[in-house]
């Protein structure tokens, strides 16, 4: 709840008279001057990319990115009117100060909470940081501050325009979402459950060198006092490395949870806010895929993403967004997008057919792709009853090795698998379908194939996941443990793509795991 406290009678006519200053200097293209006066030396601004403190800009050259910015943003930038004063307070020492403000932006009509932190310097008081808040909070000057530091990646950002502020990075962050359309697979379910498997999970996590700023601002002394001081590596990428394989992020508390976001109350971190999803660029709009790496995921717990849509469009903006070079019915082959989709529909409807053995209905899809291929006649029902095929013992033991130098691979999960694992592959053994059958489905849907992959690499490598589920599963008593849950998830994100094709791989290698053999293969070896 906001707690409303009483105001020091000289800082009732500063904070509302700077915050008026400050709104005029910033709406006028040749206010960038006066706006760079009015900041304290510590105010956290952008400026070419980076985020600095104001102390560390050249007042000309702030002056003329503001005014490029401005005239850019025309009829973009929000414009704030009805200003009225809600609350103000001064804190112990009188030299820090917050103000709370009800502004209604003039384009939208959006009536916002925004908060100004003010800083006595030399007499005079300085805009220390000023922000759209999703409702009114009791917060220190200290706390906006993190608050402010947080909006990194919406200051750093030119989408949906460059903002000349952090009031403006945070308005657009809560109220100007993308509009886009977005598609999911309709049994899709998420809400963070707090395992903290995304955190500990064997893979690399980056960030940009703006995440340092906000590290070194949180007051670890009365958090963590390991953690102050904390420096994170700096990569040859120019990133920074939050952490790196086998290793657990070193931001935890006790309990697996994040230490920065129960600071702040969300996650600043676009890899950490953006997980478990993963967004792909398509003519009807995004689609929307989720990583089976998450439990919560895994086990379709939390709302549909029908029901979140808000949350999902806020994380769209922090992440990738694979985009097509064209779409592609097997290598090399392009078509249209339209007949694309309705391939993707067919595959994954196959996976639903719970009455087939999920084996043949793998068979069918890889007829289906391999018909569409040659333009041949199709039949689906015939397919899904089909008796399995012979296969030389060459191919076999080619597959063979392929399996086993993907079991040799170094992943954790592998590590605790029997030695001398047996690669015979027996369909019968298939345990948990519905958990395996979400995975295949991720992986369709998911377009990582297809950019710059196809429709037929992407369902061999969904039989490949299938036939490395049945191996593992064989080996092992009862339930597979979460970490080879995760790490069969992992794969089908991008791990055995990104392994068995990488940019360097040879071409010949390509087109056999493009192959509707190769799919044919693996499952009848």
């Amino acid at each position: 709840m906001f707690v409303e406290l009483v105001p020091l009678l000289q800082e009732t006519v500063v904070v509302p008279s700077l915050f008026q200053e400050f709104l005029a200097a910033q709406a006028d293209p040749d206010g960038g001057h006066r706006l760079y006066d009015l900041y304290a030396e510590e105010a956290p601004v952008a400026f070419e990319g980076r985020l600095l403190r104001k102390g560390e800009v050249d007042r000309e050259a702030f002056a003329q990115a503001h005014r490029d910015i401005c005239l850019q943003g025309i009829g973009r930038l929000p414009v704030f009117e009805s200003v009225e004063i809600v609350s103000d307070n001064v804190e112990e020492d009188g030299g820090l100060a917050v103000g709370w403000f009800s502004a209604r932006e003039l384009g939208d009509g959006q009536l916002a909470n925004v908060a100004l932190g003010l800083r006595l310097e030399g007499g005079d008081w300085r805009i220390g940081w000023c922000l759209v808040a999703s409702a009114l909070q009791y917060w220190s000057y200290s706390q906006g501050l993190l608050q402010t530091l947080a909006e990194y990646p919406w200051l750093l950002a030119d989408q949906p325009v460059l903002p000349r502020s952090s009031l403006d990075a945070s308005y657009c962050r809560l109220f100007r979402q993308s509009a886009v359309d977005l598609s999911f697979l309709p049994e899709t379910r998420f809400g963070c459950h707090m395992s903290g498997a995304c955190c500990k999970f064997d893979y690399n996590i980056a960030l940009p060198p703006a995440a340092q700023v906000l590290i070194d601002a949180i007051p670890w002394e009365g958090i963590k006092p390991a953690l102050k001081g904390t420096k994170l590596e700096v990569r040859s990428d120019g990133q920074l490395q939050l952490k790196a394989n086998r290793e657990t992020c070193r931001f935890l508390d006790e309990r697996r949870q994040c230490l920065i976001h129960q600071t702040l109350g969300r996650q600043p971190f676009g890899p950490c806010a953006v997980f478990p999803f993963a967004f792909a660029q398509t003519p009807d709009g995004v689609a929307v895929s989720t990583s089976l790496v998450c439990g919560s995921v895994r086990n379709r717990l939390g709302p549909s993403l029908s029901d979140r849509q808000d949350d999902v469009r806020e994380r769209l903006f922090l992440a990738p967004v694979r985009s097509p070079d064209g779409f592609r019915l097997a290598p090399a082959l392009e078509i249209p997008w339209e007949s694309f989709r309705r391939v993707e529909t067919i595959l994954l409807q196959l996976l639903d057919y719970s009455h087939v053995p999920l084996h043949q209905r793998l068979y069918a899809g890889n007829r289906l792709l391999d018909a569409l291929r040659r333009n041949e006649p199709i039949d689906l029902s015939a397919w899904l009853e089909e008796p399995p095929g012979l296969l030389a013992d060459e191919y076999r033991a080619t597959l063979r090795t392929y399996l086993s130098k993907i079991f040799d691979w170094d992943r954790r999960a592998f590590a605790g698998l029997p030695r001398g694992l047996s690669l015979d592959l027996h369909h019968d053994r298939l345990r948990d379908e519905p958990v395996v059958v979400d995975i295949l489905r991720n992986l369709l849907f998911s377009k990582v194939y297809s950019y710059p992959y196809d429709l037929t690499t992407a369902h061999n490598m969904s039989i490949l996941l299938y036939v490395l589920t049945v191996i593992m599963q064989s080996s092992v008593e009862g339930p597979l443990p979460d970490e080879l849950w995760q790490e069969l998830a992992a794969l089908g994100g991008h791990g055995l793509l990104a392994s068995l094709l990488p940019d360097s791989a040879p071409q010949g290698l390509k087109e056999l795991l493009g192959s509707s053999e190769f799919g044919q293969w693996a499952l009848w070896y």
